[in-house]
């Protein structure tokens, strides 16, 4: 006896597909959904017209997957079955799997923006680096407009002043 199942063994060639990141999580989509339109539209075959190719009834599947606005106009019980059918896995697959990974990617991809990690590309500019309790006092003196920064400002020929606080960790209380 082998200790592992096939079916152990597919779940860890999906796993090990899916920690690849965002592309292959994609393509394990497309690919479940284009499996699925060809069991849908294999069902669905022998409901078709006489002479209509399984080609055109993978097609009808695909669209009932993908837009459930297609439900109405079946006819005949076992393709409105069918239909049903894919429309509810259309919802849990296409829609809900496609928002979940993308939301994911971007929730990630914002994770990684708010490291800091890109270059600063402003000119004129005072930089504090790093986060300590002394650093909102710190920007509360650069702040004052009595003084020193005024004449920064002047010999810089700019109005505006640009304050830079590299940080190892950005949250909204440090934001704010």
């Amino acid at each position: 006896m082998l200790p592992f199942t096939l079916v152990d063994r597919l779940r860890y060639i999906l796993e090990r597909q899916l920690i690849k990141g965002v592309h292959y999580q994609l393509l394990v989509v497309a690919l479940f959904i284009g499996l699925i339109s060809l069991i849908g539209g294999w069902l669905a075959w022998p409901s078709a017209e006489a002479d209509a190719p399984l080609s055109d009834s993978v097609w009808w599947a695909f669209l009932r997957l993908t837009d459930p606005g297609y439900l109405g106009d079946d006819e005949g019980t076992w393709r409105r079955v069918v239909s049903t059918a894919l429309t509810i896995m259309g919802y849990v697959v296409f829609m809900g799997t496609l928002v979940a990974i993308m939301t994911r990617w971007l929730i990630s991809k914002m994770g990684v923006l708010e490291q800091g990690l890109t270059p600063v590309t402003i000119s004129n500019h005072v930089v504090i680096l790093g986060w300590t309790n002394r650093t909102i006092p710190l920007v509360q003196e650069i702040m004052d407009t009595s003084g020193g920064i005024q004449r920064l400002l002047k010999s810089l020929d700019t109005r505006r002043l640009r304050l830079v606080i590299l940080s190892d960790t950005v949250n909204t209380e440090r934001t704010q």
